[in-house]
């Protein structure tokens, strides 16, 4: 199984950045109307611009200094300024190492020029778009958490540009950029206790923006008593730990994960080991916190490249920099054995693509030996369930479904059912879009290509070669809207979506996003009971 960490990590890349200019945006149309908006905070006034009656507010710092000496630390209180603060451009991102991305990728980067292209240890920022901002009415909000696992991206990124939902889903958009690798997500609780939290101050900079988004929103037209956290890949990583996390709630309503279950996080065992690593990658002596503090941040970054991930095809793809249960800032897994009780009361969509990555084997023996090497003598009977449950596919086809389910989609359907247990009601989807893939014949709906849906971006496709035609357009607008109808309501349902019922045990209701929509009730189930034992 040794594709899957070289394609995550290729794939996971591309969760984390948009590529090309949404054209039909009206920010880049040639009849938009804009002028400057002023909006006063708690700390100060800030400056965006009012764009076809949208106030946008890019690079908007929600905590202080992260440098220095306050390295590895919690995130320090923002000061109050004085004058107007000019959020006018995308802030900085934080250090890490360029994606690795296929050429026709880098290419469509280059759109990208002038977003977030700098990186600095202070990143913490957010970027809001606002449709009712001069109305006074208080609209639902929407937080994006951005993928690249905990190691990669921001919150700036074109495809997830927050104009066309805010506009189309009457919400306020909100971005969050944070700390990533080392400098957000490395134990150092075990040598010194003023670095007890050291391993998740990434996810401690998300709460100090969601505690921003409580103090501030509502001068934006938000509703601060209501606020969905979504995110994808790694970002729904960030919601599931959000969720388990005693700081975190109340700060948010509702939460949105896309293709990225993530039940547990890292021992402190495991954390220590991957610090030991770093000491040792960077010549230093382990323990020496001072030398760390001195030590140059992309050095932190690149000397913990070696260190980044661990596989384990059992497991799926695990993340050596991620959150940590440090029993301090995390007591517990988000979602193992069971939903955290922090989460009880939260509403949640869940879901994945159905193929997710890009699988390199097109040997039929070799694809039933990575089969049988994980599986043994359940291979017979779940290659006879995935031909049964998708009797028109080719084997190669079949062996991307499977990749996706091993690695995505049964611990989603582990979350949904562990989330079923609790109160608040789960939503389960599919994502069936896709496109054709060289060496395939069945349209591949990989990992990361529902996010220009998700935003209403279909013009700002995150993976190279979807084309943009009627269906991607209604599909967006479909999709985006059941988002922002569960951002009203807690409910996705609407009038351009078939009955979209609530996930439980006994049907496993489950939405298919395709050029039509349906709703199916426990889709591929002869697969998902052999995969999850039940």
């Amino acid at each position: 199984m040794n594709f899957y960490r070289r394609d995550f990590i290729k794939i996971v890349g591309l969760s984390s950045v948009g590529f090309g200019l949404n054209l039909s945006n009206p920010v880049f149309a040639n009849n938009a109307t804009e002028e400057e908006l002023i909006v006063k905070t708690k700390y100060g006034k800030l400056k965006g611009n009012l764009i076809n009656q949208v106030g946008i507010f890019k690079g908007v710092p929600y905590a202080g200094n992260s440098d220095g000496k306050n390295r590895f630390l919690s995130p320090r209180p923002l000061k109050k300024w004085k004058g107007i603060y000019e959020a006018t451009g995308w802030g900085p991102k934080s250090y890490q190492l360029p994606m690795n991305l296929p050429p026709e990728a880098l290419k469509q980067m280059k759109l990208d020029e002038g977003r977030a292209n700098e990186m600095d240890e202070n990143c913490q920022s957010i970027n809001i778009w606002a449709p009712s901002v001069k109305t006074g009415k208080k609209l639902p909000v929407m937080f994006w958490c951005h993928g690249g696992g905990f190691t990669a991206g921001s919150g700036s990124g074109s495809v997830f540009d927050g104009y066309n939902m805010a506009v189309n889903g009457n919400v306020v958009v909100v971005n969050v950029t944070h700390r990533l690798g080392p400098l957000g997500f490395l134990y150092l609780g075990h040598i010194d206790k003023k670095y007890e939290a050291s391993a998740n101050v990434g996810m401690l900079d998300i709460v100090a923006a969601l505690e921003w988004v409580k103090d501030n929103i509502a001068e934006f037209g938000g509703d601060p008593d209501n606020v969905t956290i979504f995110g994808q890949s790694g970002g729904g990583g960030k919601v599931a730990t959000l969720m388990a996390m005693p700081s975190a709630k109340g700060l948010f309503h509702k939460a949105i994960m896309q293709s990225g279950a993530f039940l547990k996080g890292l021992t402190k065992e495991e954390a220590i080991s991957t610090t030991n690593a770093l000491f040792d990658n960077l010549g230093i002596e382990r323990g020496d916190i001072d030398a760390l503090l001195k030590a140059d941040p992309m050095a932190l970054v690149e000397k913990s490249q070696s260190v980044l991930n661990t596989e384990d095809p059992s497991k799926g793809l695990t993340f050596n920099f991620a959150p940590v249960v440090d029993n301090v800032s995390l007591t517990r897994n988000p979602f193992e054995p069971d939903a955290a009780e922090t989460c009880v009361d939260i509403p949640l969509i869940i879901g994945t693509n159905k193929d997710e990555f890009a699988v390199p084997l097109t040997d039929g023996d070799a694809i039933i030996e990575n089969i049988r090497a994980q599986h043994g003598s359940d291979t017979d009977p779940l290659l006879a369930a995935y031909l049964k449950d998708y009797p028109d596919y080719p084997l190669v086809d079949v062996y991307s479904i499977y990749s996706a389910d091993l690695m995505m989609r049964m611990n989603s359907i582990k979350i949904a059912e562990r989330k079923y247990q609790q109160k608040a009601p789960v939503y389960m989807y599919l994502f069936n879009y896709g496109i054709l893939q060289e060496g395939n014949s069945i349209p591949k709906s990989g990992h990361s290509m529902e996010i220009s849906f998700v935003f209403n971006n279909p013009e700002s496709p995150i993976v190279p070669g979807v084309p943009v035609s009627d269906d991607t357009i209604a599909l967006a607008g479909i999709m985006s809207r059941a988002w922002t109808s569960f951002a009203h309501t807690g409910n996705p349902n609407h009038k351009e979506l078939p009955n979209w019922e609530k996930y439980d045990l006994d049907n496993r209701a489950t939405m298919i996003f395709d050029t039509e929509c349906k709703a199916v009730n426990d889709p591929a189930g002869n697969v998902r009971k052999i995969l999850n034992k039940h």
